[in-house]
């Protein structure tokens, strides 16, 4: 008699999974983790076989790839009911920050320092597929407020409104955070929530420990959209980055 890979229930049939929620659940997280490695793969391939036919012409000794999202929204003007929400949160969050203003405020948030510029270039291949979460709100809360007029001595609410509102662009990305231009986030660091200046997707942070080896003289970032290759560059140890001219290929698991 079969039984569940899972539970070890009885089965009917040929099913390798019993009909319980939890194995059911289990088994989809597998499979969607299985076709995320699969896709990462072709990707990575494909990305490879392009570095190799460009490998001469750019000097390239060795280097690792690290595939990651690719932003492809289309630009728009920002509406006015996005920056009336922004608006609305933007004022709540004041309000929250002045009325636990009494608390001491620290001055340090987290990731106020530029990132390393290999690390910096290698993101912005990306483009800021993760800054869609961002949406109406950008990830602003009270202790950014605070954290910000600890910083700059600027507590007056209608005075850290307009700060935040004269950085809200024309344009910004559709379905993205208010604050994501085509030449990415739009706020000064010291005024972006701790998210958006500590965040790196799980592909970047993988590939740091390789530019560190002697073996590896760069890291290959393949921005993908899907199973569709959109962009790829090559990033050095200083920073330097090297696009390289990539047609939008779709990348099955089988290439």
């Amino acid at each position: 008699m079969n039984r569940c890979r899972l539970c070890a229930a009885p089965l009917r049939g040929s099913a390798n999974v019993c009909d319980r929620r939890a194995c059911r659940s289990r088994a989809a997280l597998e499979r969607a983790a299985a076709q995320r490695g699969a896709r990462r793969a072709a990707i990575a391939g494909a990305a490879r076989a392009l570095l190799e036919r460009a490998a001469r012409r750019l000097h390239l000794r060795s280097l690792s790839i690290a595939v990651v999202p690719a932003n492809t929204r289309r630009l728009a003007t920002l509406p006015a009911h996005r920056r009336r929400a922004f608006r609305a949160h933007l004022l709540e969050q004041i309000g929250q920050a002045a009325r636990t203003g009494h608390r001491r405020a620290a001055a340090e948030a987290v990731g106020l320092d530029a990132p390393p510029a290999r690390v910096a270039a290698a993101c912005a291949t990306c483009r800021g597929h993760c800054c869609a979460r961002g949406g109406d709100h950008a990830f602003v809360d009270f202790t950014t407020i605070r954290r910000y007029t600890a910083r700059t001595g600027v507590g007056d609410s209608a005075t850290i409104m307009r700060a935040f509102l004269r950085y809200l662009p024309a344009l910004s990305y559709r379905g993205s955070c208010v604050y994501h231009t085509a030449t990415g986030c739009s706020l000064p660091r010291v005024m972006r929530g701790d998210v958006c200046n500590r965040f790196y997707c799980g592909p970047l942070v993988e590939q740091w420990a390789a530019l560190d080896r002697a073996d590896v003289s760069a890291t290959a970032v393949a921005a993908a959209d899907a199973e569709t290759m959109v962009r790829v560059a090559v990033v050095d140890e200083l920073g330097t980055v090297r696009p390289i001219a990539v047609t939008r290929t779709r990348c099955s698991r089988g290439d």
